[in-house]
């Protein structure tokens, strides 16, 4: 318990919010989607994921987390269709349930996928830096709560420490 309140403390520290961010596609993602009112769910990953359907247009979920929430997505967004490559976002529970390289190899998902990693807090941070690391990966947010990923290959890679 106390561990995990000074590893949120130093998160605290080193975190930042939308101006703390030089990124044009990261700040656009703080303002208009993350940080805009109002709150769709009191969990924040939830919160997160339920702002981001819409934000980004998603249509394809890959869904490796809990079977209540991808039935609250459902029932906002019926147009999600759960299984259907390609993937405009892919939610994981914890990291080694992805294997990025292979989804990017067999073509499943794009420049535009939107990764979602919850209890980051609780992940090896080896293997969340190796991911962050892979050269695919152009943008990573570390919102304590959760790790969001991009591929973007139009954008310089850069690594975002946020609090959301």
């Amino acid at each position: 318990m106390i561990a995990n309140f000074i590893t949120y403390l130093s998160f605290l520290v080193k975190s930042t919010n939308q101006h703390g961010v030089h990124s044009p596609f990261v700040y656009n993602l703080l303002t208009k989607c993350l940080y805009k009112r109002p709150r769709r769910h009191y969990n924040r990953t939830k919160n997160l994921v339920l702002k981001s359907i819409p934000y980004f247009n998603i249509k394809h979920v890959l869904w490796h987390g809990h079977a209540e929430f991808k039935k609250e997505i459902a029932a906002c967004y019926p147009h999600v269709i759960f299984g259907s490559p390609p993937y405009d976002l892919v939610f994981v529970e914890e990291l080694p349930q992805i294997n990025f390289d292979f989804l990017m190899e067999i073509g499943e998902i794009h420049n535009d996928t939107v990764f979602v990693i919850t209890n980051l807090f609780k992940t090896n941070k080896r293997d969340w830096k190796q991911l962050i690391n892979t050269k695919d990966i152009t943008v990573s947010i570390d919102a304590f709560w959760c790790g969001i990923l991009f591929i973007r290959k139009e954008q310089e890679k850069e690594h975002f420490t946020i609090r959301i």
